[in-house]
């Protein structure tokens, strides 16, 4: 077994196990919902955003973060970047 073999087997069986590192969710895109896939949410950061002059909505802030989710759990389906899509909690 090659290092990219390694490495693939590591991320299905370990990496991407709901058992070790990753968390089961409901995942919205494009109008399609993948029940109860594994996914491991990195760097969740809340700031505040910015803000015009003529906006008065004090109290929200931007919260981003990175999902790393196996391209087979959404049907081969890549999203892009800075496109949405809702994660159940």
């Amino acid at each position: 077994m090659g290092f990219k073999d390694m490495v693939k087997s590591d991320i299905a069986n370990v990496i991407m196990n709901s058992e070790e590192f990753a968390e089961l969710h409901t995942v919205r895109y494009d109008g399609e919902v993948y029940e109860k896939i594994p996914i491991v949410l990195q760097k969740v950061k809340q700031s505040d955003r910015p803000v015009a002059q003529n906006d008065r909505m004090e109290g929200v802030f931007l919260v981003s973060a990175v999902a790393y989710i196996h391209e087979n759990d959404l049907n081969g389906v890549i999203p892009e970047q800075g496109q949405r899509f809702e994660i159940d909690d």
